[in-house]
């Protein structure tokens, strides 16, 4: 994650774009997010049902963490409530 800010932070400056993140690095990432940040999220919210879902979230493993991460937006397939999506983004930030 610290090698694609920092390529990040170049890139903005002019240089070449980061390279994604490692599968396996993703994964564990995203394992993370999911088992260590999301329930503390999740308490913030008052309603939760199961079911069908509302909103998905596609991408590489990469794009879904640096999603997941408020790094990148731009290159994840969301379908769905779109509105429901940036209620999310708000919680996550």
């Amino acid at each position: 994650m610290h090698r694609w800010d920092a390529q990040h932070a170049v890139a903005v400056e002019g240089g070449p774009p980061p390279t994604p993140l490692d599968a396996d690095v993703a994964a564990a990432g995203i394992e993370e997010f999911v088992t260590e940040f999301q329930p503390g999220l999740l308490d913030a919210c008052t309603d939760s049902r199961s079911g069908r879902a509302d909103v998905t979230v596609r991408g590489t493993g990469s794009d879904v963490l640096l999603w997941l991460t408020n790094r990148r937006n731009d290159s994840v397939d969301v379908r769905g409530d779109r509105d429901l999506l940036e209620a999310w983004t708000r919680l996550k930030r």
